[in-house]
């Protein structure tokens, strides 16, 4: 039987099948956002849904997986991409979703050159100017990647 290696350790082929049927269970706002074929999330529940731990426990739940943890980086993308479609209004919430790319590929994801692709998302979150506090909150965060 085919082995499936999992943090570590050896999975069978049902040990793998029953971990992806209790992910695909769960009962959480932010599992439907990365789900492979969600659309994005509402504009109103992205500061309620989406969190530095949320991506965090995506990611590890995703390596536990082998689901590829970059989709993480390309569902929030989708999120940006969605939301730039009217930035004056979405300014606060595309900031956010610029630092949260900003935070995961710098932070975990560790691609080729994550730190420049890092510096890039966080000084486009800075660049919109948020109104909702957070700005300070960037702007920290990008002198911690400035120090990488």
């Amino acid at each position: 039987m085919r082995k499936y290696l999992s943090k570590g350790k050896n999975m069978n082929k049902e040990d793998v099948e029953k971990k992806l049927r209790e992910y695909s269970e769960e009962n959480k706002d932010h599992f439907n956002f990365f789900d492979y074929f969600a659309k994005p999330i509402s504009k109103n529940d992205i500061f309620d849904t989406l969190n530095e731990n949320i991506i965090l426990e995506k990611d590890s739940e995703f390596n536990e997986l082998g689901i590829n943890t970059l989709n993480i980086y390309f569902k929030l993308l989708a999120q940006a991409i969605s939301l730039e479609k009217d930035i004056q209004s979405n300014r606060n919430e595309l900031a956010y979703i610029y630092y949260l790319i900003s935070y995961y590929i710098s932070g975990f994801a560790h691609p080729p050159s994550g730190e420049k692709i890092g510096r890039y998302y966080i000084d486009k979150a800075i660049d919109l100017k948020p109104t909702n506090g957070k700005l300070q909150v960037y702007t920290n965060f990008r002198e911690q990647i400035g120090a990488l």
